[in-house]
């Protein structure tokens, strides 16, 4: 879901608009528009010549025009109590964990399993390029969380763990193969990959027992990234190139997740925006 691109301009009067692909000298678009602002959408990252022909025959025309970036959005509102399966692949779960939803994802966590864990996965496959704004209303649950291995949060992992991963109470596989965002034990929120563990924010235990809005926009060349939960943030940093390199170059996916050990607990997600540019 890559973004796509558009001109918009003002028109004086009604013309046709002519759109050449600088790069070939292609026609992108030839459409008639009223007098008034107009928008030529679905276009590539390119440059354009652009003509307005009016229907006297005269016509202004602008070679070496940039579109405008419009980002994607993938959403979820998780309305309902029915878990949308053209966005979400099967839900991969530890024994006697599940996944439920009654206007939000609820992830439910039974104790009496040492490793337990709940994973979702989007559909959806985005290039490793540019940069992905993730944006959730979280629900942390109030309950204590004791080890490292107690996380909940967001994971951006490479596509091909769709159908490949390890035990549901681990990160992928490949520990190379992912970046995430997770509250850990004492409520730390902290973003990492197998060789790299930033804390970033501070004590997350104020924000348990209620809604709260996660925002993380991160560079998936650059690794630079920005966050905030609630009252927390925001604060910025990188993971450097080497981390997000690690995701390889093929797409990646979005993961929600809650592991905990021996734990009963539950964490909901809602209100979901994912958006690329």
């Amino acid at each position: 879901m890559p973004a796509t691109y558009k001109i918009a301009g003002m028109l004086s009067e009604n013309a046709r608009i002519l759109v050449l692909d600088q790069s070939d000298w292609s026609t992108a678009s030839n459409t008639n528009e009223t007098a008034g602002s107009y928008e030529i959408t679905d276009l590539e990252d390119s440059t354009y010549y652009v003509s307005a022909i009016k229907s006297d025959g005269t016509s202004d025309s602008y070679a070496d025009v940039s579109p405008h970036a419009t980002p994607a959005v993938y959403y979820d509102q998780f309305l309902g109590t029915t878990l949308d399966t053209s966005k979400w692949q099967t839900p991969y779960v530890a024994e006697g964990c599940n996944v439920t939803v009654d206007d939000a994802a609820e992830m439910n966590l039974v104790s009496g399993h040492a490793h337990n864990g709940v994973h979702l996965q989007t559909k959806t496959e985005w290039a490793r390029s540019g940069t992905m704004t993730i944006a959730c209303e979280t629900y942390m649950g109030n309950w204590t969380w004791y080890s490292v291995g107690d996380v909940y949060g967001f994971t951006l992992l490479d596509s091909s763990y769709k159908t490949n991963r390890g035990s549901p109470y681990q990160n992928p596989a490949s520990s190379a193969n992912y970046v995430m965002y997770g509250v850990q034990a004492g409520y730390q929120p902290r973003i990492f990959t197998s060789g790299t563990s930033q804390n970033v924010l501070s004590n997350a235990g104020g924000l348990r027992g209620s809604w709260q809005q996660f925002i993380l926009e991160i560079n998936l060349t650059s690794g630079d990234y920005t966050v905030s939960h609630g009252s927390l943030g925001p604060a910025s940093g990188s993971l450097g190139s080497s981390a997000m390199n690690n995701l390889g170059s093929g797409n990646i996916v979005v993961e929600l997740s809650i592991r905990g050990y021996d734990r009963t607990g539950t964490h909901m997600y809602r209100n979901l925006e994912i958006l690329t540019s």
